[in-house]
């Protein structure tokens, strides 16, 4: 499995975050998001999952 070419392996940019955390909380899917956005699904579940944890997108 390679990683997509356009990986940087750096945090999205604050205002894609936001769209992203914005549509999660809408109860919009990881796939409707990717979609929407270009942030690739496992980093939409595990920001999905940080948020039901922790109330954040990243883990402290």
């Amino acid at each position: 499995m390679s990683r997509p070419v356009d990986y940087n392996g750096r945090k999205l940019a604050p205002s894609t975050l936001r769209a992203v955390v914005d549509r999660i909380e809408h109860g919009v899917s990881n796939k409707a998001i990717h979609r929407q956005t270009g942030v690739v699904v496992k980093s939409t579940k595990k920001f999905r999952r940080n948020l039901e944890v922790w109330g954040q997108p990243h883990a402290p």
